[in-house]
């Protein structure tokens, strides 16, 4: 059997205009983004979508390929009659995924977005033009049905999609089986898992603890380290903090001492001396580790077990997990039991 490789494309607008809008559930939508989506899960057409984001004219240009699947061709489905001349597009081959990474990329096919608030949402927010146009093109993405699923196995385990990156204001208007999502996030989780490879050198090299590592955790545990930086920093707490320390403290070259690097080993010497032992052959060491602990938490353990609790209304971004209020207790309670597995105590936001 030769693979079907002829993609045509149509006028959008047209078929908009002809077939209208639908509302489900209380949101309203074109019926083609609907009816497209739902035959891509089912398995009978693919489609591509090629285009440009301008947030300035507030138009995201897109052209979309389709294509009726192989399978179906066989079972006797055909293309209607028309003038369009049909392409061949290489596209990139998909990545097969299995275990928890193959569920994980099954229940994405479940998100929609409320695409008038987010959009709403997008031109309130105080962002350059670039950082606009690239929310603009996730948010168009996910209404697109396009996923952009990938796992960075060569390095972190990470899992990656279109909502992975879209901006933190943005993720309230994205929903599962049409359902919002409420936020299970671990306070500073990435220097609580710090703990973790402290008590693997102490245990190595340091059998008496000190009085700056007790600190250190216990500050991580409680859900208070950054308040206190921040005021030992005398900088406010936001976003832009919390990026910065890693920066200049976790993920930094140890050629160079930062102004806040200075200050936290002046507040935590001994942990700062742990941090230098895990970048001494290279910086970059510490925070692959750190992301592979994270996935090896969230991942491997969290999502596998919340998945064989068959709880299929959530998604994982990083060190935080989005799920329907139906699974908000069980989700929280399995991410604290997996931390605690880790011999860490999370405090969730």
């Amino acid at each position: 059997m030769i693979p079907n490789k002829r993609y045509f494309t149509f006028s959008q607008t047209h078929v908009n205009e002809v077939m209208g809008r639908v509302k489900i559930k209380g949101k309203s939508d074109d019926s083609l983004y609907v009816v497209r989506n739902d035959l891509k899960k089912l398995g009978i057409i693919n489609f591509n979508v090629t285009g440009t984001s301008d947030i300035n004219k507030g138009k995201y240009t897109r052209t979309v390929y389709y294509k009726i699947n192989d399978k179906y061709l066989n079972q006797g489905w055909h293309e209607v009659k028309h003038s369009i001349e049909p392409v061949e597009i290489k596209l990139k081959e998909r990545q097969e995924y299995t275990g928890v990474y193959g569920k994980l990329r099954d229940i994405l096919f479940n998100v929609s977005i409320d695409y008038q608030g987010a959009i709403k949402e997008l031109k309130s927010l105080d962002l350059d033009d670039k950082k606009k146009s690239f929310n603009l093109t996730r948010i168009n993405n996910i209404r697109d049905g396009i996923i952009n699923f990938s796992v960075d196995f060569k390095s972190t385990l990470r899992v990656f999609h279109s909502i992975s990156n879209l901006k933190r204001e943005l993720r309230k208007y994205i929903l599962i089986n049409g359902k919002p999502l409420l936020e299970v996030d671990v306070s500073n989780a990435q220097p609580l898992l710090f703990c973790k490879m402290i008590r693997e050198y102490t245990n190595a090299y340091l059998p008496e603890s000190s009085t700056d590592i007790d600190y250190y955790i216990q500050l991580c545990e409680t859900g208070r380290l950054y308040d206190y930086l921040s005021e030992q920093f005398g900088v406010k707490k936001t976003p832009e903090f919390k990026k910065e320390f890693f920066a200049k403290v976790f993920f930094s070259t140890e050629n160079r001492l930062y102004k806040f690097r200075k200050i936290f080993d002046s507040l935590f010497p001994t942990v700062s001396k742990i941090i230098s032992f895990y970048k001494e052959k290279n910086y970059k060491d510490l925070s692959i580790e750190l992301q592979r602990l994270e996935s090896e938490v969230m991942i491997s353990n969290v999502a596998k077990n919340l998945i064989d609790l068959e709880v299929n209304e959530f998604i994982t971004i990083h060190d935080a997990i989005y799920c329907t209020n139906e699974f908000y207790n069980v989700v929280r309670a399995e991410v604290i039991s997996s931390f605690h597995n880790f011999g860490l105590n999370a405090n969730i936001k």
